[in-house]
């Protein structure tokens, strides 16, 4: 038997217990520790009210054994006190017992609550905390006690100099934060209303350094995973801290603890663990950005937790932006302060000097001012330590310990950490090998595959780089901001020790190519002329021969885009291609044996040839062609079938004319068309000047409910202003389309297989679209995972992770958006 929460959804271990005591209204109210919490000191000895035991909460049937130490030597007196958890909160109650010492040490194993899933673990965890009942105001054991319990003893026991209780915890306590980027840990432990010490802590009561514990807990559960996992994380920070207190011995473990915090300040799902820990608790107190604050969600880029990170947009060009002032702790008293670059304030007047000595209480703010050649500048506030009391004449770049950043971003310049840009070089039987390109801002270029182990490494930099144009033979393309473009050609420096890039820039607008043996290329340039080359045997060249042409050579002019057909596009059959001139007028020309080319024939046409007038856009797939007239009518031409890249067809009704038949001459599908795009290849969707979509073709009717392929037009969910085209839809199995509504929202259908969905599960959804996040711009998926663009050109990835295709350096899935941070 399963016995569950009251709260829909948590799911608890496997007990013989046949309900659960603790009512969710009373919770808040009746459990943990902290600071309303009373310890007595009688005659006889210490009482305590309550204590709490915390990973997530230790759940019912856990149990925690105090004993009473020698407060010189640490070791145990015999005297032992064993309690259990009788609720899913983690709370005991120990107030029967009477503590003859004040020194406690407390051992606590059990399943808790994985704040991450909402779900009770499946093993257990082992948490250790001391207590010095003298000063302490309950007995609370979590994971920030059990990480500083191993460097309080070390202290209290070194040959040397051993301190005291006191003094060895809060040395103890300000390095274990130290080495979450926390500094200045007396003013998180204040005491009064604010917890005193790490064994104050509760998470129920959501206090700034109850905030840090959840923050934290959630990070080494996004290390750990399972009980065991976790407790071999803590159990390697301990043994790394406890001899200096700093997080520096890496070698003795197979990856370096800080490298692993980093990669998990990216990937905790912060929105998740608050809506987990609100359902948990029965409250609404839990905010994932309040919670985001405490932790550097860039990933180790900055060393600095979001709390003490400011940025100002849309400043003017060589003007001053001055940041929120940062008052000094006592941790910063006495010590040196400086600004990475910019200016340096002290109680807002300007600091002459490279340097400062700090005072307590005292403010302190960097001003920084950027230029239309430098559109983004970060500062940081940072601290190093005084030499002979002194501090330096100059910035130092050593010893630093960075407080606070501050970024100014000039208005109408592209943020040059934004991204732009996606493309993956997608192999579906060799997903190991497949690459992804990302374009920032500043026009650079970079990739991660299997090779550079997930590591987004630079590539190529450019700043007249506007995006990417992928072509058919996987030559990744660019389209330079004046409209031009550029094939970029990576290969190996051995000095980098890592690929870099050539660029070959041509003044194509596009460019239509076959690659060997043919190697054909039809090239449209700026000025509209199109120039041809290479081998014609079915008048791909449009020269009114057969003939190849050795050297590029134009074939004529005016014309506004052309669309790849057959082997231009990476398919098997003869290369074609459809152009459209600026009068409106479609032409054709090259292989047409399957009527691709809408003359009404199935022969190689040799010369451009006109099969439509009017034609406002044209798109092809395979053998399979439509057209947008300027009237907003809609036709279609070609096989009624998807067309594999081995020449295989499957019928589709891609045409859109109420049956399988192909058509050789382009036929009307309807009226009153605004746009429409070709997803997958093998439907089609379409959007009617009233916003209503429609939509067609293989496994069309999955978007609206139903199954099989659709021959004709239906309208689709109304409130859906746009389906993304070729690169937002995946192949295969995962079934997958993009919508976005005319609020912005986005929606997705899916067999969801791999989470492609985003939301949580692997529950298909092809019958009606699930919202998938918030504020996307653009979506590109392939096949079992899916990246996301959001308006502030962050980037995002979810669904399967299983070659690094995230970029973030590991192979952990997510069924939720996870950020990506690049460097």
């Amino acid at each position: 038997m399963q016995t569950t929460f009251q709260q829909p959804h948590l799911r608890l271990r496997p007990t013989a217990l046949a309900s659960v005591s603790l009512l969710v209204g009373t919770a808040l109210s009746g459990c943990g520790g902290g600071s309303g919490d009373i310890v007595t000191q009688t005659s006889a000895g210490y009482q305590v009210e309550s204590g709490v035991v915390q990973k997530g909460p230790l759940t019912r049937g856990s149990w925690i054994s105090v004993n009473e130490l020698n407060t010189t030597t640490l070791a145990p007196l015999g005297t032992s006190y064993n309690f259990e958890i009788r609720d899913d909160y983690g709370t005991f109650q120990p107030s029967a017992a009477v503590f003859k010492q004040k020194l406690l040490e407390s051992t606590a194993t059990g399943y808790y609550l994985d704040e991450l899933t909402g779900q009770v673990s499946t093993d257990m965890v082992t948490l250790r905390g001391m207590s010095d009942l003298s000063v302490d105001r309950a007995i609370n054991v979590n994971l920030l006690t059990d990480l500083s319990n191993a460097r309080i003893r070390a202290l209290m026991t070194q040959t040397t100099a051993p301190l005291g209780l006191q003094a060895a915890r809060t040395q103890a306590q300000r390095e274990v934060l130290a080495a979450f980027n926390l500094h200045n840990s007396a003013e998180l432990l204040a005491g009064g209303n604010q917890p005193a010490a790490f064994s104050e802590l509760d998470l129920s009561k959501n206090r700034n350094a109850d905030q840090v514990l959840t923050a934290v807990s959630a990070v080494i559960t996004q290390i750990g995973v399972t009980g065991g996992g976790i407790t071999q994380f803590i159990n390697q920070f301990e043994s790394d801290l406890a001899d200096d207190g700093l997080l520096n011995n890496s070698p003795k473990f197979a990856v370096p603890l800080g490298t692993q915090l980093d990669n998990a300040y990216k990937q905790v799902d912060f929105d998740r663990l608050a809506a987990n820990l609100n359902q948990f608790y029965n409250t609404n107190r839990y905010d994932a950005d309040a919670l985001a604050r405490w932790v550097d969600t860039s990933g180790g880029t900055d060393k600095v937790v979001d709390r003490f990170k400011t940025e100002s947009g849309n400043v003017v060009a060589n003007a001053e932006n001055r940041s929120p002032v940062y008052v000094a702790g006592s941790e910063d008293h006495g010590q040196c302060l400086s600004s990475s670059t910019g200016k340096l304030y002290y109680n807002g007047t300007l600091v002459t000097t490279a340097t400062v000595k700090a005072v307590k209480g005292e403010s302190y703010s960097i001003g920084l001012s950027g230029t239309t050649a430098q559109a983004l500048v970060d500062g940081y506030l940072q601290r190093t330590a005084p030499v002979a009391g002194a501090c330096p004449t100059k910035t130092p770049t050593t010893g630093i310990t960075r407080l606070a950043k501050h970024s100014v971003t000039i208005a109408g310049v592209t943020n040059p950490k934004t991204v732009l840009d996606l493309y993956e070089n997608y192999l579906p039987d060799d997903k190991k090998n497949s690459t992804l390109y990302v374009l920032r801002g500043d026009g650079s270029i970079w990739y991660w595959n299997a090779d550079t182990r997930g590591i987004p490494t630079l590539l190529y930099k450019d700043v007249n780089i506007a995006g990417f144009l992928p072509n058919r033979d996987r030559q990744l393309q660019v389209v330079m901001k004046n409209g031009t473009t550029g094939t970029v050609l990576p290969r190996y420096s051995a000095k980098l020790g890592r690929n870099t890039a050539d660029v070959t820039k041509h003044l194509n607008r596009q460019l239509c190519t076959t690659g060997q043996p043919e190697n054909s290329s039809v090239a449209l340039k700026k000025d509209g002329r199109i120039w041809v080359k290479g081998s014609n045997a079915h008048g791909q060249l449009g020269d009114g021969t057969t003939f190849s042409v050795g050297t590029e050579k134009p074939i004529g002019t005016h014309f506004a885009s052309i669309v790849c057909l057959g082997r231009y596009a990476g398919h098997s059959t003869p290369p074609a291609i459809l152009a459209l001139k600026k009068d409106g007028s479609l032409v054709a020309w090259g292989g047409n044996i399957s009527g691709v080319l809408g003359d009404g024939t199935t022969t190689d046409v040799l010369t451009p040839k006109v099969i439509a007038t009017g034609v406002a856009s044209v798109q092809a797939h395979g053998t399979s062609a439509l057209a947008l007239k300027l009237d907003g009518t809609l036709w279609s031409w070609g096989t009624n079938a998807t067309t594999q890249a081995d020449g295989s067809t499957q019928t589709a009704g891609i045409l859109g004319n109420g049956s399988n038949a192909s058509s050789l001459l382009p036929q009307k599908i309807g009226s009153e068309f605004q746009s429409f795009a070709l997803l997958a290849g093998d439907r089609v969707v379409a959007t009617k000047t009233s916003g209503a979509l429609w939509a067609w073709g293989s496994h069309a009717a999955a978007l609206i409910g139903s199954t099989g392929h659709l021959y004709s037009p239906m309208a689709l969910e109304p409130n859906l202003a746009t389906l993304q085209g070729d690169e937002a839809t995946a192949s295969g199995a995962s079934n997958i389309a993009f919508g976005f509504k005319k609020d912005g929202s986005t929606w997705g259908w899916s067999a969801n297989a791999h989470g492609q969905l985003g939301d949580g599960t692997t529950t298909p959804s092809t019958t009606a679209p699930v919202r998938i996040g918030t504020g996307f711009r653009r979506l590109y998926a392939q096949g079992d995972h899916v990246f996301g663009i959001k308006t502030d050109g962050t980037l995002w990835a979810w669904g399967s992770n299983a070659w690094a295709q995230f970029g973030d350096g590991t192979t952990s899935h997510s069924l939720t958006p996870r950020q990506i941070v690049l460097p």
